[in-house]
């Protein structure tokens, strides 16, 4: 979730209509500002993908190695 006292950055993105248009429906619905709910998507996105990330790291064990 962005903080208050967080700086906000400006990023020009272009995007086909029909995906804006998706978008903007999608805002309405939640209540949101086109702005915010893209926002409020790559957050959760992003909060996702780093969570499978560290779910594909596999654990080590102590003691656990094999001897050859």
């Amino acid at each position: 979730m962005r903080l208050m006292s967080e700086r906000q950055a400006r990023l020009l993105i272009r995007i086909p209509e029909s995906l804006k248009a998706k978008l903007s429906e999608l805002a309405a619905r939640e209540r949101r500002s086109l702005n915010r709910q893209i926002e409020f998507i790559l957050e959760h996105s992003l909060r996702d993908e780093m969570k499978r990330d560290t779910a594909d790291v596999p654990s080590t064990k102590r003691g656990g190695g094999h001897k050859t």
